[in-house]
C-alpha cells in the first residue's frame, strides 16, 4: 500500500487528496481515487486550496486537475491554471540561472553539485511544474568557499535578503554576518535581481556540509561529489551535476529532520510540509542503491537522524523504505515527536505526526504538548 491509512475521518476528503498528491499516485487505483475525491460534492475546495498552499502542493494539485480532466468551480480552476503556468515559468527561470552559475563554477574549477529543486524538478517531477522552488541550492566542499564567493561577486550576486516591498536586496546586518561566520556550514545567501515580471530575483545558497552546527555528526562530501552525475534540466535543454539518488535521499532526509525538529523553523513559519515527504517518496522510487546508502550511514547519530525521517515517511505513506534498506528506527516513540526549543527545552507534539502536519497552527499544538524531562 502506498498512500497510508485512510484519514477521511481525521482530515477529511481534502487531506486524503493531499496525501495522494504527495505520494505521487504510484499505487493501483490511486489515480482513480484522487479523481473521485476531486469530483466529490462533499469536497471543500477552499479547505483543499488552503492546505495545498500550506504544504507547497498547490502546483501539484493544479497538475492533477489538468491531467485528470477535473472541472473545479470556474474561478478556482482559473486560479489553478494560473498557478501552474507561473510555477512552470519560475522553475524554468531558476534552473536557467542555476545553469549559468554552474558554467561559471566549472570554469573556475570549483567542485560542486546542484541539489534539491534545481535538479529534482526535472529528475523526479519530469518538468511537470509540480515541484515548487524557493531558491537555488548547491553543495560544495568547505575549501571551495572563498573561490565560490569570488564567482558570485563576478556574477552579480549580492549577500543579503530580498525585500519584496522595495524589490531590493537588503544587506545583512553586522549581527547576521557574525552568525554566518559562527555557523560555517553554509555560505551567506546571495541574491541577484532579474528583469522578469514574475521572477524578479534568484536566491542562491551554498551548503558546505550536509549536517548543521552541533548536529553531532558529519557527512564526508568528497565521496558524494565524486559520484555526482549530469542530470538533464530545463526540459532537457541544459545539464547540472547532481548527487546520485541515494545521496540526494540522504540529504533530503537530513533536511526534513532539521526543519521538523527545531522550533526556530516552526516559529518562522517554515516547519516541515508534505512536499518534503513527496521528495523522499519519489527519490526512493528513483533507484536508490541500498548498499551505497548504508555505506554512508556508518555514524550511529547520522543513521538515527536519517531513519527518523524515513520512519515517519513509512508510517504516513506505507512505503516500507526502511525495511527494504535493511534499516530500522531504533529510538523511542517520544523521540519521533520531539521538537527542540530555546533554552534546551524539548516538547512532544500530541497526536502523532499526521496531526502535526494537518494542524494549521503548530505553535498551539506544541503549547499543548508534553515537556520532556531534561
Amino acid at each position: 500500500m502506498c498512500g497510508g491509512p485512510s484519514v477521511t475521518g481525521a482530515g477529511g476528503l481534502e487531506w486524503e487528496a493531499l496525501e495522494l498528491l504527495a505520494a505521487g499516485l504510484p499505487a493501483a487505483g490511486a489515480e482513480e481515487r484522487l479523481r473521485a475525491l476531486l469530483r466529490a460534492r462533499e469536497l471543500s475546495w477552499g479547505e483543499l486550496l488552503e492546505q495545498a498552499i500550506r504544504h507547497r502542493l498547490i502546483a501539484a494539485l493544479a497538475v492533477q486537475v489538468e491531467r485528470l480532466a477535473v472541472a473545479p468551480p470556474l474561478r478556482i480552476g482559473e486560479h489553478l491554471a494560473l498557478v501552474l503556468r507561473a510555477n512552470r515559468h519560475r522553475v524554468r527561470v531558476l534552473q536557467e540561472e542555476a545553469c549559468r552559475l554552474a558554467r561559471r563554477l566549472e570554469a573556475a574549477g570549483v567542485r560542486f553539485a546542484a541539489v534539491k529543486g534545481a535538479v529534482l524538478a526535472s529528475s523526479l517531477y519530469r518538468d511537470s511544474g509540480e515541484r515548487m522552488m524557493a531558491d537555488v541550492d548547491f553543495l560544495i566542499p568547505p575549501a571551495e568557499g572563498p573561490q565560490v564567493e569570488r564567482v558570485l561577486d563576478d556574477a552579480g550576486y549580492v549577500a543579503g535578503r530580498y525585500d519584496a516591498a522595495t524589490r531590493r536586496v537588503v544587506h545583512f546586518s553586522r549581527r547576521e554576518s557574525i552568525e554566518f561566520r559562527l555557523q560555517p556550514h553554509h555560505l551567506p545567501h546571495r541574491i541577484k535581481l532579474l528583469d522578469d515580471p514574475l521572477v524578479d530575483h534568484v536566491d542562491v545558497g551554498f551548503a558546505t556540509h550536509l549536517a548543521w552546527t552541533r548536529a553531532g555528526f558529519e557527512v564526508p562530501l568528497e565521496p558524494l561529489l565524486a559520484d555526482a552525475v549530469a542530470v538533464p534540466v530545463a526540459a532537457g535543454r541544459e545539464e547540472l551535476p547532481a548527487l546520485r539518488p541515494a545521496d540526494e535521499l540522504l540529504l533530503a532526509a537530513l533536511v526534513l529532520y532539521k526543519y521538523a525538529s527545531f522550533a526556530v523553523y516552526l516559529e518562522a513559519g517554515c516547519d516541515v510540509s508534505l512536499a518534503a515527504f513527496a521528495d523522499l517518496v519519489r527519490l526512493w522510487r528513483h533507484g536508490v542503491d541500498p548498499v551505497v546508502l548504508r555505506g554512508r550511514l556508518a555514524d550511529p547519530q547520522l543513521r538515527k537522524t536519517f531513519t527518523w525521517s524515513l520512519e515517519h515517511t513509512d508510517r504516513l505513506f506505507g512505503t516500507e523504505i526502511l525495511p527494504r534498506l535493511g534499516l530500522a528506527w531504533e529510538g523511542s516513540e517520544d523521540e519521533l515527536h520531539q521538537v527542540f526549543f530555546a533554552g534546551r527545552e524539548v516538547r512532544i507534539a500530541p497526536g502523532g505526526f499526521r496531526r502535526r502536519l494537518y494542524s494549521k497552527d503548530r505553535r498551539l499544538l506544541f503549547a499543548a504538548g508534553e515537556e520532556m524531562p531534561r
